[in-house]
Formats: structure tokens, sequence, C-alpha cells
């Protein structure tokens, strides 16, 4: 599983490359042999792959626990959630991948990602109540409570300044709705991954602190790829097409290597 996940981080990082090349050099050409398709193509490789990881490793997390242990149902939560961004992520890719096409929105895939949002976000929170019930000296309730209440104020000012040109721009009903809730449930998520960062910072000098903060920084890159597509179909920004895609493959490697560090942890 190892040396299959570092294969799998070696051509995520070649499409990497590939992608932030053509959001800095758009009118650089690769070729025939690589055209714009094909490096789409492999963007879509790269997501459904590493989201395929993230759901396998977050669900071996999970059977690692005994059946009293409380962060079982988290970890199970977890891999629901990333099974569904598996879907949708799949449905999206079928697109470039088999049909030549550029992926539509909104679309069937829209769904799958909606009904994930949910899972991903009672998952974070059933972890910090796993923490709590450890006995370790994970904080108080209060002070989780000051500090999720910093971060939605942080949360909320970041969204009101960015999203604000997309809220005002003309659009039809539902693009709008799912420009704006696919960043507001990214910013949800990104409350109790705070939290968790602040619990597990004592934690085996720092290895269980890891997990949570590629987790934090993946949501983060997530949340900012949701944001600018939102300029991207709105406002038509074309110019942020690869550095979206640049976003979303740097967000889905994070998360599948913190499931991956979890997993590992239990095993060890």
């Amino acid at each position: 599983m190892k040396r299959f996940n570092a294969v799998a981080v070696l051509y995520g990082l070649v499409v990497l490359v590939l992608l932030v090349v053509k959001a800095v050099a758009p009118a650089i050409s690769y070729g025939a042999w690589l055209s714009d398709l094909a490096v789409l193509r492999l963007s879509a490789v790269a997501k459904i792959l590493f989201l395929g990881l993230s759901a396998l490793f977050a669900h071996l997390s999970a059977i690692s626990f005994d059946g009293e242990n409380p962060s079982r149902p988290a970890w199970r939560l977890l891999a629901l959630g990333l099974a569904g961004f598996f879907v949708g992520q799949s449905y999206l890719g079928f697109h470039p991948l088999a049909l030549g096409l550029s992926t539509p929105y909104p679309s069937a895939a829209d769904v799958a990602f909606m009904v994930a949002y949910p899972f991903i976000l009672a998952a974070f929170w059933r972890f910090i109540a796993a923490y709590r019930e450890s006995g370790f000296p994970v904080g108080s309730r209060r002070e989780h409570g000051l500090l999720a209440l910093a971060a939605a104020l942080v949360f909320a000012a970041v969204g009101f300044v960015a999203l604000g040109p997309v809220t005002a721009a003309s659009a039809p009903p539902l693009e709008k709705l799912l420009n704006i809730a696919y960043p507001a449930f990214d910013f949800l998520i990104l409350i109790p991954l705070v939290i968790l960062l602040r619990i597990t910072v004592p934690f085996r000098g720092g290895r269980i602190w890891t997990v949570w903060a590629a987790l934090l920084a993946g949501f983060v890159a997530m949340g900012a790829g949701d944001i600018l597509y939102a300029y991207f179909v709105t406002l038509g920004q074309a110019w942020l097409d690869s550095l979206i895609d640049v976003l979303f493959v740097i967000s889905y490697i994070l998360v599948s290597q913190a499931t991956l560090k979890q997993r590992d942890l239990l095993v060890s």
C-alpha cells in the first residue's frame, strides 16, 4: 500500500507541475502528444485517484478501531463523506475521460457532493466528542466554543468579501446557490478542524497533530478552489481554470495523505 501511495503521489506531483505551467503560461503547448484535453484527463484521474484513496484509508482506519471506541463511527462518517466526493468526482471525470468534454455544471455530481458534506461535517464534530471522551487534557468546552466562534467570524468575513462579487453577479438560481453552498460548507468544516488542530497539538510528539494539520490544509485548498470556481463560472474568469485544478489536486492529495497517516498510526 505504501509503495502504491508513493507512486500515486509522484503521479499527482507530475500533474500539478503540468497544471501550474498551464496556469502561469497558458500559451505554452506541450505538443500533440499532450494536448489541453490530455492534461484535463490527467487531472481528472488524479482527483478520482486521491479521493478514492482518501475514502479507502478512512475506512481502513475505522475498522482498525474496536466496536466500542468512539473514534470508529467518526472515521466511518468521514469515509462515507469522502466516498460521496469520490462518486461526484468520478461522474465529473467521466466527461473528459470518456467523452472528451469539459465537466458540466450544475450536474448530478453536485447531488453527491452536497450529500457528502454533512457526513464529513458530522465526522469532525464526532472526532471532537471522541477526544473529550478519551479523558486526555483536550481543553474545556468553553475554550473550544470561543475558538469555534473566532474561527466562524474569520471565515464569515472572508466569505463575505470573497463571495460578494459572485452573489452580485447575474446567474441562474441553482448555479448561484451552489456557488455559495460549496464555500459555505467548506468554511463550516474548517471550524471543527481548527478545534481538532488545537486538541491534538500535545499528542505523541505531534504525530496525530500532523493528521489534522494536513486535513485542515486540504480543506483550505478545497475552499479556495470552490471560491475561485465560482468566479470562473459566474464572472467568466477563464484564466482561473488551471489554477482551480491545481487547488483541488493539492486538496485531495493532502486529504489522502492525512487519512493514510492516521491508518499508519493505528497499525504501527
